[in-house]
């Protein structure tokens, strides 16, 4: 978008009119008419008012785009992880809690009494995790799965680095836990290390918003396996496949909706190749609902 574009925009964003606006410049209506037709550009001084007072960065007011601070991370949700943790040792609790609710018995209990009731323990635990980790709309693996922007590369967890669809089952099982206890890992690529770079959008057999299932307002939706893949591919010089979650995007009032494009631009802007054949960086760019219309194309 040009300046004149994007000082509309902001204005109407602002919900001020042409004359309110440069009422608060000090300025005649005509200026703002010109600028805001290409006839003539503001100033520094203006420039810098003219951010202010429409709340944006000056980086913003001039490209369109949100203002890109390092380092950026994609998908980590806002709530710290003493919070999941918090939610992995209240499962314990109940779990123990249940299975040895008799506890003032249990001198009086023989070993393999005992160890059947820790082996029932251990199951539910099991049952609350996967429950957790999968059945709930909130997706705790976010906690360890999110990757950063950085100035001169990209930093990702340690299992993206695994060929495409090839992560086990037992890694995306145990990522909750991963995040819970510290153990997250991660890795730096450089971006001059990086050979190109590709939009991935994949969709399911059938679009899940079409379907006609609805409980009390829930939708398939609702539930965080029925988000399509949507990553970032990254190949790098000796060959590594990297895949970087974009799904963060479909929230839509996320900053991961507001910043992508704007990290989508900063990447393009690279030494590599960047391969978009879906056309989805367009409607990114404008922050657009990619769902229905990628099913519309398939």
């Amino acid at each position: 978008m040009t300046l004149a574009q994007n000082i509309i925009r902001f204005r109407k964003e602002n919900e001020l009119s042409q004359q309110q606006l440069a009422h608060q410049l000090n300025i005649s209506r005509q200026s703002v008419s010109k600028w805001e037709n290409g006839e003539s550009l503001p100033g520094i001084d203006n420039l810098l008012l003219l951010s202010g007072l429409l709340n944006i960065s000056l980086d913003e007011l001039i490209t369109g785009e949100a203002y890109l601070s390092f380092p950026l991370h994609y998908g980590k949700p806002k709530r710290d992880k003493p919070i999941v943790l918090l939610s992995v040792l209240a499962l314990i609790g109940v779990g123990v809690f249940s299975a040895f609710e008799d506890y003032h018995e249990i001198a009086q209990l023989t070993m393999s009494a005992i160890v059947e009731k820790c082996l029932v323990t251990l199951f539910l635990l099991l049952i609350m995790y996967v429950f957790l980790a999968y059945c709930t709309p909130f997706d705790f693996k976010r906690y360890c799965s999110y990757w950063t922007l950085e100035k001169k590369g990209i930093r990702y967890p340690v299992f993206r680095s695994k060929p495409i669809g090839k992560i086990g089952p037992f890694t995306e099982f145990i990522l909750p836990f991963v995040a819970c206890f510290g153990l997250r890992k991660t890795i730096f690529v450089p971006y001059q290390e990086i050979t190109k770079m590709k939009l991935c959008f994949i969709p399911f057999k059938y679009n899940p918003t079409k379907t006609a299932i609805s409980m009390n307002g829930y939708t398939p939706r609702m539930h965080q396996t029925m988000r399509e893949p949507f990553y970032l591919e990254v190949t790098t010089r000796v060959g590594e496949v990297i895949e970087l979650d974009l799904r963060g995007y479909y929230r839509v009032t996320s900053n991961e909706r507001k910043m992508l494009g704007t990290m989508l631009s900063f990447l393009k802007r690279k030494q590599f190749a960047f391969i978009d054949d879906q056309h989805i960086y367009a409607k990114v760019r404008k922050q657009e609902n990619i769902i229905d219309s990628m099913y519309e194309k398939a």
